[in-house]
């Protein structure tokens, strides 16, 4: 199965959310990801972590992420950068715990490190409810509508090049809305997002089955 685009995601994730030194943090955003993997798995979860800053997000090497209460430390020096319209991003989408454990609740602590070893630092919260990792997909899918989540959908075509980004509409309502609306489409995603940004659950890939209606 084809991973989902962790680069993707990780652009989609700060800007769908959105005080003189150079790099000083503006904003940030975090987001527990679900990712189901087949109909018949539990969600694996991971957390992104953005911020905006007022710099060149290039002079950061380093985020260190702090959970106080787990007394967990991560520490990535493969940071995703982005520059759109002259705005600044930096931040990575895939904070994991050991297998069995739950991403910890409560205060982070996030330090981008420059390359002259500044640091600048931002906190926040993570809350969430933590029946959602023994959700089966179609008990995920029932959770997100009855709490006001929008839902979206990916579609990829044979290169694994995106079609389609955005939220859902009379395009891609079926399977076969998407295969005659996108000809060249192979597979897709759903992707549900919490209102807050704070939850992104991710739903099994779906294989189009091509052809069986064209009119």
């Amino acid at each position: 199965m084809k991973k989902f685009s962790f680069l993707f995601l990780s652009v989609f994730l700060f800007f769908v959310s959105c005080s003189q030194n150079i790099n000083e943090i503006l904003s940030s955003s975090n987001t527990l990801i679900l990712d189901y993997s087949d109909e018949t798995q539990k969600p694996s979860m991971r957390l992104s972590v953005f911020v905006k800053t007022n710099g060149d997000v290039r002079h950061f090497k380093m985020l260190r992420l702090y959970s106080s209460q787990a007394n967990y430390e991560w520490t990535v020096d493969n940071l995703v950068m982005v520059d759109k319209n002259n705005e600044m991003y930096a931040g990575y989408t895939n904070f994991i715990v050991p297998q069995g454990e739950l991403i910890p609740q409560g205060e982070y602590e996030a330090s981008f490190i420059s390359y002259n070893d500044e640091e600048n630092t931002t906190n926040f919260f993570l809350q969430y409810d933590q029946s959602l990792k023994d959700m089966s997909p179609v008990e995920a899918e029932n959770y997100f509508k009855n709490n006001g989540s929008e839902e979206y959908v990916l579609i990829y075509n044979e290169e694994d090049r995106v079609l389609f980004f955005g939220k859902k509409t009379e395009k891609q309502q079926t399977e076969n809305d998407i295969w005659l609306n996108y000809k060249t489409s192979k597979s897709y995603y759903t992707i549900w997002l919490k209102p807050d940004n704070s939850i992104m659950c991710i739903m099994p890939e779906k294989t189009i089955k091509r052809g069986e209606t064209d009119e």
